[in-house]
């Protein structure tokens, strides 16, 4: 991560930060995910890496738009952590965009999978996450 190129459009954090905020929810502390919904929010870039770790299990990538306020989640097991994310982006979402109890439909709208690079072994997530990130930047700055 310390060779991606550096640029005040882009911020990339933790790794550890989501998972970190998503036990700090389970263990009803709202601190931490004041924390992460603040980095969200306060940044004046672009975009925002948020790295997610499933532990003992897999890595994928979360991209906050800062202007759409979307979240893209980057996969290369074809959803593999979908379902692991999806709760704590909805409550992001929900503090994000100011709606209550986030529908299905909505939430489909403002969460968007993309999950159409594939790894071809178990081991490559975490490559394939930063792998993801440098190809975001570089089209980033091609427009």
């Amino acid at each position: 991560v310390e060779r991606l190129p550096k640029d005040p459009r882009f911020k990339i954090l933790p790794a550890h930060q989501f998972h970190l905020t998503k036990e700090a929810k389970r263990k009803n502390d709202p601190l931490i995910f004041k924390e992460l919904l603040t980095e969200l929010t306060n940044f004046k870039g672009e975009l925002v890496f948020i790295p997610v770790n499933n532990p003992n299990f897999h890595w994928s990538l979360l991209v906050f738009e800062v202007k759409t306020k979307k979240l893209y989640h980057y996969d290369t097991l074809g959803g593999a952590n979908y379902q692991y994310v999806k709760p704590l982006v909805r409550e992001l979402l929900e503090q994000i965009r100011g709606v209550r109890n986030i529908k299905e439909e909505y939430l489909s709208k403002y969460f968007v999978p993309k999950h159409g690079i594939r790894q071809n072994n178990g081991s490559d997530c975490g490559i394939a996450v930063i792998a993801i990130m440098r190809r975001i930047i570089e089209l980033k700055n091609q427009s």
